[in-house]
Order: structure tokens, then sequence, then C-alpha cells
């Protein structure tokens, strides 16, 4: 089936420039001093700034380390049931963290098993407060 179009744009959020790393990588993003971390899909505005201001400023292992935090939510259900999100998110050889809805919970621990891609799952239980061992 393939991956729209899109869902195809991936940019980092360490920083104000926001280099584009898919599809096609930004040749300043080799001159950035920030390690590298992004949110999947782009158009979750709050999902953004939740991720940003919630787990990020808390939490300085997943910022010291490149990983994509995916919006694993009801709203993308459609994304998540074929395997092609992960293949192209892995080719940027960064972690995968997908951060799920109590929905999506089962399909996250589907992913999370099946997929050495997937670095962690993040629970709508968990809080603001998620362990360092598992980002």
């Amino acid at each position: 089936m393939g991956l729209c179009s899109r869902y195809k744009s991936l940019t980092c959020n360490s920083c104000s420039m926001h280099c584009q790393i898919m599809p096609e990588e930004s040749p300043r993003l080799q001159y950035c001093a920030n390690s590298c971390f992004c949110m999947w899909p782009e158009e979750s505005s709050y999902f953004n700034r939740g991720v940003v201001e919630g787990i990020l400023t808390k939490n300085h292992n997943a910022r010291l380390s490149g990983y994509i935090f995916v919006d694993f939510s009801v709203s993308f259900l459609r994304l998540f049931l074929e395997k092609d999100w992960i293949d192209y998110l892995a080719s940027t050889d960064m972690g995968i963290v997908l951060v799920s809805d109590r929905n999506m919970q089962s399909l996250a621990n589907y992913w999370r098993k099946h997929n050495s891609a997937i670095s962690a799952v993040i629970y709508n239980d968990d809080g603001l407060d998620v362990e360092s061992p598992r980002v």
C-alpha cells in the first residue's frame, strides 16, 4: 500500500531551525550541535508541544539520543495497520518511541514485540515522569 506522501515529512525539533530529516536530509543538519529528536506525524501540534514540554524537559536521556516520538493514537489508526510506517521511520536509524493512548495500547504492544526498531512505549497513565531507562 505504501505511506502517503503527507506523512513522509520528518523534521528535527531539537532547535529553532527545524532541519528536514526525511525525505531528503537538510545539509545544515550535519552542522547542528544539538542531538536530534522528532515528532511524527507532524500535524499533531498539541502532541508535539506535550512531548517537548512534558517529557523532554524532564528526561535528559531522551534529549541526548536521537528519538522519534510517534503519536500512536486512534486518530492515526489507519497508518498503523501496515508495517510501512515502521520501515520508513526506522530508515533514519533513530529510536522510535510510541506514545500510546488508552485505546491503542494493545496495538502498540504488538508492534513493540514484533519490531526491534521500536525502543519503547509510553502509555497514557505513565504521566510525565517517564523513567530514563525506558526512553
